[in-house]
């Protein structure tokens, strides 16, 4: 039988080494990432969910553990909080700048992401001249332009106001199932995990452990705005606020 796990966490481990002491900060972490899915990841700030996605992506190198990538490495994207474009640069070449660097043309493909996205009068603009909303679409285009099998988000919403979050979530929700995509999104918005999310895995205080994990079962689950008056929603947002402690704040 086909293994349908994309990616494999196994007992990860990492702890940041200092001048006077070491801070553990997370512990024995593991889980399965399955193709297709997504899967959010919430936690109180501080408990170390960006460094798992930093550990994922590649770009720190420095844990215990092990984990498996039953794709090719090369094809993960990862989008920033910070839409990361680049002032010189028009809004065309930002979403365009990591197929150039992988010498991949799929510029057709490029253009309708713009098109669709309402961002195709103003390609040939600057950053400086596009709303907030409207540079974090260009930011997913750019990520998702050279057709990753595993996209990571870190906190992709955080500086939006609440109607263009929910927005911009409804985009990239839209964008995942599309493509066929498998994504980990890292948020500290409980609402936001649940709307968006197959299976939410709910980080403890740091060293951060896996505390629980839910599979989430709307009646009748469609996109994140629609998910969100789901009769289920409250019955997974208690269950997930009771693990954080918000409700004790």
């Amino acid at each position: 039988m086909k293994n349908r796990n994309i990616l494999e966490v196994h007992k990860l481990s990492k702890t940041f080494v200092g001048k006077n002491e070491k801070t553990n900060v997370l512990y024995n972490i593991s889980f399965d990432v399955n193709a297709g899915e997504i899967l959010c990841i919430v936690g109180t700030s501080g408990c170390g969910k960006s460094t798992l996605l930093n550990i994922i992506s590649g770009l720190d190198n420095n844990y215990e553990g092990n984990i498996k990538y039953n794709f090719d490495k090369e094809k993960i994207g990862y989008m920033l909080q910070d839409s990361a474009l680049f002032p010189w640069l028009s809004i065309f070449n930002n979403a365009n700048l990591a197929c150039k660097i992988k010498d991949i043309n799929n510029e057709n493909y490029i253009n309708y992401l713009l098109q669709r996205y309402g961002l195709n009068d103003f390609k040939n603009k600057y950053p400086d001249k596009i709303s907030g909303g409207m540079k974090q679409r260009v930011a997913l285009i750019r990520t998702i332009s050279f057709k990753p099998k595993l996209l990571l988000l870190d906190e992709p919403f955080a500086a939006l106001d609440y109607q263009t979050r929910l927005s911009i979530s409804k985009d990239v929700y839209e964008l995942i199932k599309e493509n066929n995509i498998t994504a980990i999104i890292i948020t500290h918005d409980i609402s936001e995990a649940i709307s968006l999310a197959d299976r939410v895995i709910v980080l403890s205080k740091r060293p951060s452990h896996i505390k629980n994990m839910y599979e989430i079962k709307l009646d009748n689950k469609k996109d994140p705005i629609s998910n969100r008056s789901d009769n289920k929603f409250s019955y997974y947002y208690e269950l997930i606020g009771k693990d954080l402690d918000v409700f004790n704040e």
